[in-house]
């Protein structure tokens, strides 16, 4: 899978998390230490930084998933 089309699936399956969770970007940034902002950018994908690893294992810990499905969707 190319960087480009996987960051793209990351970030669909960050919102699926979100949205299944009932959470405002807000909420969802506060649990995992970062801003409403940063949130809104990442899920717009206008964010500019790569998603790294760190952020997907804070993910991954925080809401009890296995970061695995953060690549091939949420269930």
């Amino acid at each position: 899978m190319e960087i480009c089309k996987a960051r793209e699936v990351v970030v669909k399956n960050i919102k699926k998390l979100r949205e299944s969770l009932n959470l405002n970007e807000r909420e969802f940034g506060r649990r995992i230490g970062k801003s409403e902002s940063f949130v809104k950018k990442l899920e717009a994908n206008k964010y500019t930084r790569e998603v790294n690893i760190t952020l997907l294992i804070r993910i991954s810990e925080v809401y009890e998933i296995d970061i695995k499905d953060l690549f091939t969707g949420i269930k």
